[in-house]
């Protein structure tokens, strides 16, 4: 299976940019380019972080049946959503002994380099910078993160 070139994230809260010094654009989508070699200081650090958290929730016992249908009850079927490998990634590196601090401030070090921009703006050549980071909902955060892990630096068997 061939690892994607780049995806896009359409944002739950958009943000807004300067472009051609016009400030106040509206930015509801993200355009995210695959990594590369030049990347290596960025993505080794975040993939072996996920590789240590997939290895501790082996450790970790699995909900019997039981346990699953009765946390639906208590939900609901209109409150669950079909988690995706992205939404799995980031609870799994929450759940482990990963400094997510570090973590977090490594892939926003990624995403914000202007030397080797990776983030665009609804598919413009616009890079992305670390205001625009700062800006960025926690929830868009934790979203683009799931989504750069699962899309690029996910082990093989778990692509989608």
């Amino acid at each position: 299976m061939l690892i994607k070139e780049k995806f896009t994230l359409e944002l739950l809260r958009p943000i807004t940019y300067s472009d051609k010094g016009q400030s106040g654009q509206e930015c509801t989508m993200l355009t995210i380019l695959a990594p590369s070699n030049r990347h290596q200081e960025y993505v080794i650090p975040l993939t072996q972080g996920l590789t240590r958290a997939l290895y501790n929730m082996q450790n970790i016992s699995r909900p019997d049946a039981a346990q699953v249908a009765a946390a639906k009850d208590d939900v609901g079927p209109e409150g669950l959503k079909a988690l995706n490998n992205a939404d799995i990634f980031v609870e799994m590196l929450f759940a482990s002994d990963v400094d997510m601090i570090a973590y977090f401030n490594v892939f926003k070090r990624l995403i914000t380099n202007s030397q080797l921009p990776c983030v665009f703006f609804n598919d413009t050549n616009i890079s992305f910078g670390t205001a625009n980071y700062d800006a960025l909902s926690i929830d868009d955060t934790k979203n683009l993160l799931g989504e750069y892990l699962s899309n690029f630096l996910s082990p093989k068997m778990m692509r989608q």
